[in-house]
């Protein structure tokens, strides 16, 4: 078994991260020591972070959360050496007309990126919750949770279309979540970020690259409101729904005379278990990590740091909903309303995802799909006063870059930045996010701040402590098998019509989580790309 080096970091003060080790037993055994050392680097990080937590002092509600607090008192004048944001975008963001898309290093495809967008948005709904509850499929407030229903059978509502595949439901169909909806906008929209609103706002007046996501004809009845937002997302959820209800056939296939609250429950506590296995175990694993990450609960008992629950930090979602470069051809297919889905049925949605390699987020590889969403992200940033790159990396434990070239390891870049800046302390978050240089022996910034809050929430979860990862928990050992054997393969062959007949579906690389020494090639079970050529 293949690991890197943990301590071949850049420079001393990032092996901060051994002492994090001196908290585990020497005498543990290999291979629990393999799988027990990725693990706590990152909870170390979200307690570090969550130390310095505050609330904004306009936010009046009150869920809102920083890790650092702002650069200057809001509302006051920004810092006068920043750039405009015009400016920085045409000349950090923006993809030229006539550049190719960066492609990711690792080839992970439009579904890996997708997987990761759906986990996260339960982060940010109605109360910007840290725990991982599923909210983003079963709803953030009880009313929803009704609405989303069917109570036969603890299934989840669906419709049944001439190909007789089943989708969420059209959102005339359930009236009264528009009422939920616009309650969720309004609290958005009191706060200080009112994120959703201006991307709903832009998207009205850019309905030509397929953001119209308030359009009632395109909309369906799901948890979260951005769900809406493409139909990738559309066909994530589409399928965990189905995965609810397939949950909820095979328990009452065994259990007939359990009711349909009991049937829902315990589907629900599967799902939600399931959703995390895969996360931490599948998508992590080939998501720029330097340290593997197996999560085992009887192996990690004991080794978990006590991380309070807290409110999702803003700046988890600047860089969580920080959208990766995607083709300008992309948006005239897959970004637009969701009928598309339907049309092509979810085989071919799934298929065409898989084959449709990611983009960096990296500099100038922002197209048009994605734009309104990023321009947003910096507004916000800029708005909240959010501090500088080197100071979140200083707050984390991480060297602060020296210079720009230090920063981004491209003459060409930092002579862009040097200009636009002036001064390396002055580059913002985002800005940093997408022009860090990468190499084998430095952690990502974005993948230390990231990883850390999504590990933490997977780790903590009430499901994997001590008295509850048992078999009564997912109501007997069959509930139980299925959470611990997830898999993103079983995950989507489950859901398919054609069950992944296809040998394309069936290439797999199971191996790929125990090697970070070179870009790796999936199959469509680990959702990586195609295979190599």
């Amino acid at each position: 078994m293949y690991y890197v080096n943990l301590f071949a970091f850049s420079s001393p003060s990032e092996k901060f991260f051994s002492g994090v080790f001196r908290y585990i037993d020497a005498s543990l055994d290999t291979v629990n020591w393999d799988l027990r050392k990725g693990m706590p680097i990152y909870q170390e990080q979200m307690k570090r972070m969550k130390n310095g937590f505050s609330s904004d002092e306009d936010d009046r509600n009150g869920t809102m959360t920083r890790i650092l607090p702002p650069s200057h008192p809001l509302y006051c004048p920004n810092n006068g050496a920043l750039p405009l944001l015009d400016t920085l975008y045409e000349q950090v963001f923006r993809r030229k007309p006539d550049d190719a898309l960066k492609r990711d290093p690792k080839r992970r495809n439009i579904l890996f990126h997708t997987f990761s967008q759906y986990f996260v948005l339960q982060f940010f709904g109605e109360h910007f919750n840290s725990t991982v509850t599923g909210s983003q499929l079963y709803g953030s407030d009880e009313t929803t949770r009704r609405e989303l229903r069917s109570f036969v059978g603890g299934k989840l509502r669906t419709e049944c279309h001439p190909n007789n595949e089943h989708y969420p439901p059209q959102f005339s169909l359930v009236e009264v979540l528009s009422m939920v909806f616009s309650r969720m906008w309004s609290t958005w929209s009191n706060g200080p970020t009112r994120w959703f609103d201006r991307v709903a706002a832009d998207a009205r007046r850019r309905d030509s690259n397929g953001w119209d996501v308030l359009n009632v004809h395109h909309r369906r009845a799901m948890g979260h409101p951005l769900l809406s937002m493409n139909q990738a997302l559309f066909a994530m959820h589409t399928m965990w729904v189905r995965e609810h209800n397939r949950v909820c056939d095979e328990l009452a296939a065994r259990w007939p005379a359990w009711t349909d609250n009991r049937l829902y429950d315990a589907a629900k506590r599967i799902v939600v278990g399931q959703m995390m296995t895969i996360m931490i175990n599948d998508v992590l694993n080939v998501d720029g990590n330097m340290w593997p990450l197996k999560y085992d609960p009887q192996v990690h008992q004991g080794h978990v740091l006590e991380v309070d629950n807290f409110a999702a930090p803003m700046e988890m979602l600047l860089t969580m909903m920080m959208p990766s470069g995607l083709p300008e051809w992309l948006g005239k297919t897959l970004f637009g309303d969701n009928s598309q889905v339907l049309k092509r049925g979810m085989s071919k949605t799934i298929k065409y995802m898989v084959e449709q390699q990611m983009g960096m987020m990296r500099s100038n590889n922002d197209g048009a799909v994605t734009e309104p969403l990023t321009k947003i992200l910096m507004k916000m940033s800029r708005e909240n006063n959010v501090q500088s790159f080197n100071n979140y990396r200083t707050y984390l434990g991480l060297r602060a870059y020296k210079s720009f070239y230090d920063l981004t390891g491209n003459r060409k870049t930092a002579e862009i930045l040097e200009f636009l800046y002036k001064n390396v302390d002055n580059v913002e978050i985002l800005t940093g996010m997408i022009t860090e240089k990468i190499t084998d022996d430095i952690v990502p910034t974005f993948t230390v701040m990231i990883n850390s809050f999504i590990v933490n929430s997977i780790v903590t979860n009430p499901l994997y402590s001590k008295t509850m990862w048992k078999p009564d928990t997912f109501d007997g050992d069959f509930g139980f098998s299925i959470v611990k054997h997830a898999s993103i393969r079983t995950f989507i062959c489950n859901n398919l019509h054609d069950e992944c007949e296809n040998d394309e579906y069936m290439d797999l690389a199971e191996s790929h989580a125990n090697r970070f020494d070179e870009p790796q090639f999936f199959g469509f079970g680990d959702l990586g790309v195609k295979s190599r050529d």
